[in-house]
């Protein structure tokens, strides 16, 4: 039954889903209609304020291109495809590897959103060793695994709560910080989580045809063990004479070099996350982590500097369309648009309501502005005062703003530029190809999320 569900909005999404460039475009024109329908704003303000947030996300963009990039060096570095290449090697069958496929993904996420190009290769090399995997039920799973990052540790809303004389407490909209105990450690956050875990899986093998679709069978791919060389481990460098060795390619093939470097940061990077803990995590910490463990798995610059001119590739679209959607942003909060969708939810709800309207503000807006840390920016000065006002717990409202932030990604293929640049290397595939199985579970998780916020306590 689900499976010809999930095959009809296969299709259905296939026909009508357009590429995120034209979707973010199609998007800031919606975005202008529903000002001029809510709010005074003339179309002059409108474009400066569109024009106004262009820009406001750049350092975002850069340390989301540096996320990536450093990511999927680390995945085609020597050690973890040796990782990844053991255990696609213990999989035979399409339904351990989407099982296999959607655990790695989840586990990842939570870990921090930015291993999606990880979580990509993985499933790139399962998909391209089992015969009969369809691989858009191997893209989905990668996808699906974003269900629960706004409840890991790369979580934006409740770090960013926690963080000591943040923007919230130096403008007075709150006192104090909100600790991550009672916002990732709650009890709804562990249950989504565990939610998560049971169902995503179980919802990728339900909807997996029994024989993959002809144009996307991995079973000729797994019969050629030399397909995809692009995204094997890096190549040692090409042995010199030693008499021809030059110093600088002596330098560019020194691991003490790259030893020294990552000794460096170790030293910062060590004592701080042994300071602050899971508080120490935003993108710039984990950036730095990436490269530098990036460095120690490759051994050499010049292993990595090869790495590199793989990975940056796939950043092209990403730094594309982050301006757009800044510039969605900006129509939000400069037209005053993001506080009378909030308010307007508040304006009805109450102690025990409020947070799944919080929920259901956050999965509209996230339409709009796909990025948890500048959806929440816009929102939070709306919500929290209503939290307050109504009586709702703000622990419990910042857990669903997330989950309805991280929810409605299902629908945005904005996203998918995280890991398809990777996995389009085995095969052409468009995020169009595998959506419709995502905007399914989409609805699906809908439920399980409301239901979680009535029943379980914060």
């Amino acid at each position: 039954m689900l499976e010809k569900i999930g095959g009809f909005f296969a299709e259905k999404v296939k026909r009508w889903l357009p590429d995120s460039l034209v979707f973010a475009f199609i998007l800031t024109i919606l975005a202008a209609i529903l000002v001029f329908i809510l709010t005074p704003t003339k179309p002059v303000e409108l474009v400066h304020h569109w024009y106004k947030g262009f820009w406001i996300m750049l350092e975002f963009a850069m340390q989301m291109a540096l996320i990536l990039t450093f990511g999927y060096c680390i995945g085609i570095s020597k050690p973890v495809a040796w990782l990844f290449d053991k255990i696609a090697g213990l999989i035979s069958t399409p339904v351990v590897a989407y099982l296999t496929i959607s655990l790695v993904s989840i586990g990842l996420m939570l870990i921090n959103w930015g291993l999606a190009p990880v979580a990509g290769l993985f499933a790139l090399e399962v998909s391209r060793r089992v015969r009969n995997v369809d691989y858009r039920i191997a893209c989905a799973a990668v996808y699906s695994g974003l269900l629960p990052w706004h409840g890991g540790f790369s979580a934006s809303a409740p770090l960013l709560m926690n963080t000591p004389n943040n923007q919230f407490i130096k403008s007075g909209v709150i006192d104090h910080v909100i600790p991550t105990s009672a916002t990732l450690g709650s009890t709804l956050n562990i249950v989504l989580i565990i939610a998560t875990v049971i169902v995503v899986p179980l919802f990728i093998l339900l909807v997996a045809p029994g024989r993959a679709k002809k144009e996307f069978d991995t079973s000729a791919l797994a019969d050629a063990s030399s397909a995809c060389d692009d995204t094997a481990a890096q190549k040692p460098e090409e042995p010199l004479e030693r008499q021809e060795r030059a110093p600088a390619d002596i330098m560019e093939t020194s691991w003490i070099l790259t030893l020294i470097i990552v000794i460096a940061g170790g030293t910062y990077i060590i004592p701080h996350f042994a300071k602050t803990g899971i508080n120490g995590l935003n993108l710039n910490t984990v950036n730095f982590f990436f490269l530098m463990v990036g460095l120690l798995l490759h051994g050499t610059p010049r292993n990595y500097i090869n790495a590199m001119k793989q990975a940056v590739r796939g950043v092209g679209d990403i730094l594309l369309q982050f301006p757009f959607y800044a510039g969605i942003m900006g129509i939000f909060m400069f037209s005053g648009l993001s506080a009378i969708i909030a308010e307007w939810f508040a304006s009805f709800a109450t102690a025990t309501t409020f947070p799944f309207f919080a929920f259901l503000s956050s999965a509209i807006v996230n339409l709009f502005v796909p990025s948890g840390g500048g959806e929440w920016i816009v929102l939070a000065p709306t919500i929290i005062p209503a939290s307050h006002e109504i009586g709702a717990s703000l622990e419990k409202v910042i857990i669903c703003f997330g989950y309805g932030d991280a929810l409605t990604n299902l629908i945005n293929p904005f996203w998918t530029l995280t890991f398809i640049p990777i996995m389009s290397k085995l095969m052409d595939i468009r995020p169009r190809d595998f959506m419709g199985y995502t905007v399914l579970l989409c609805i699906l998780f809908f439920i399980v999320i409301t239901l979680a916020i009535f029943l379980v306590p914060a």
